[in-house]
């Protein structure tokens, strides 16, 4: 009609490709990395929202509360842990824990790009660890116990932020969404079952509760190290 020739070859209708299926993140190429990002995911929860419960707990108990106070264990460590009213400093301290992921997020942004994901990932869990075991001392005041609760929550907190960039950059395009998904309902699993230890379990034992969050948190810097993929420079698919 308009004398004009129809460019050469056949007009074909466009393939779709299958995307957004859970099955995609279990095949070979990435079955590693999303079962370990299952286990860090759900540890660095799990500790992330233990810490805010634990600090409430411990400034409330006179096992580390109270000054020169000295760790115990068994049935006269649970005897020891009787709680009190909060004071006015123990809601100051509280806060002071929360500035933590401010003054911890320019580590989050910069670490990364300085030493890679899998690295910042690894070594945040080490610092997560590491306040939780030295708190089985009982550092004999509410401020010692504040700076090794405030460590460990920035740096808990660093650890969401990195997972978030590790996990949106590992998997492809297809299998992003269903991916961020999957570890997402991996930490809210950690933190429904903080409670039972940040909680329950503290209150029979502060030493069995700080031993877990800092077994949960080594658990994690290990499946870190155990990535076999690191994102930093490489190309999104």
């Amino acid at each position: 009609m308009n004398r004009c020739r129809l460019p050469p070859g056949e007009l074909q209708e466009q393939v779709v490709e299958e995307r957004g299926r859970m099955a995609d993140l279990f095949q070979p190429e990435y079955r590693r990395t999303t079962l370990l990002l299952i286990i860090i995911w759900l540890t660095s929860a799990a500790c992330y929202y233990g810490n805010s419960l634990v600090t409430t707990e411990l400034l409330s108990m006179n096992y580390c509360a109270a000054p020169g106070a000295t760790a115990s264990t068994g049935a006269s460590e649970s005897e020891k842990c009787t709680c009190s009213p909060l004071s006015s400093s123990d809601y100051g301290q509280i806060a002071i824990t929360s500035v933590a992921e401010l003054i911890f997020t320019p580590i989050a942004i910069v670490l990364p790009g300085l030493i890679g994901r899998r690295n910042s990932m690894t070594m945040c869990q080490i610092f997560v660890a590491v306040p939780f075991f030295l708190l089985l001392t009982c550092v004999g005041s509410s401020w010692g116990v504040t700076v090794l609760l405030f460590i460990a929550r920035g740096f808990a907190g660093s650890i969401s932020t990195v997972g978030y960039l590790y996990t949106l950059e590992v998997y492809p395009t297809q299998s992003r969404g269903v991916g961020l998904s999957c570890c997402c309902v991996a930490g809210y699993f950690g933190a429904i079952l903080t409670p039972l230890f940040s909680q329950v379990l503290l209150r029979a034992s502060v030493h069995s509760a700080l031993v877990v969050y800092g077994v949960m948190s080594v658990t994690g810097a290990v499946a870190s190290f155990l990535l076999r993929i690191e994102t930093k420079g490489r190309k999104m698919q």
